[in-house]
């Protein structure tokens, strides 16, 4: 099965777990990159993140270099920010329907997964979701983390 890692990575987590997922699927991988994303730091990243969510703000992110339509199984990783996925995620949400696609969803957190399980079934509805992996406190214990997305991966295929 032909797969695809997708996913946004602020500070670094979410990235290293969705590489490790690839790795185990064989899949290709590929950060959202969002045109003219600041760079935040201490509480201001969690202020501009958070507003961003709640505001449904849709970024601009540049050109996929994978083409998901291209794919089987599309793996969707995002960090929580205000209880939900972060706006890169929404925007592609907005740009590819997903209509008849396995999809997967990962999702990392450092203060608690709010709806984010809900929100992505919703989003993904039109494809088939066919699992989902919430890691809390990832970047705490990344090992373990790492693990555990891996033996989730396995599922998957």
């Amino acid at each position: 099965m032909k797969t695809l890692v997708l996913y946004y990575s602020y500070e670094g987590t979410t990235a290293t777990i969705a590489k490790a997922i690839a790795e185990q699927l064989g899949a290709d991988c590929e950060r959202l990159s969002v045109v003219n994303e600041p760079k935040k730091n201490g509480l201001g990243k969690f202020v501009w993140g958070g507003s961003q969510v709640l505001m449904k703000r849709l970024p601009r992110i540049e050109p996929l270099k994978y083409k998901p339509e291209s794919y089987d199984l599309l793996v969707i990783g995002t960090p929580v920010w205000a209880g939900s996925y972060v706006p890169a995620i929404r925007t592609l949400f907005h740009t590819f329907r997903f209509s008849g696609k396995k999809t997967a969803f990962f999702y990392t957190d450092l203060g608690g997964p709010g709806h984010i399980a809900e929100h992505m079934e919703k989003a993904l509805s039109k494809g088939t979701v066919i699992g989902s992996l919430h890691l809390a406190k990832a970047s705490q214990n990344i090992d373990k983390a790492v693990a555990a997305a891996k033996s989730w991966s396995s599922t998957l295929k």
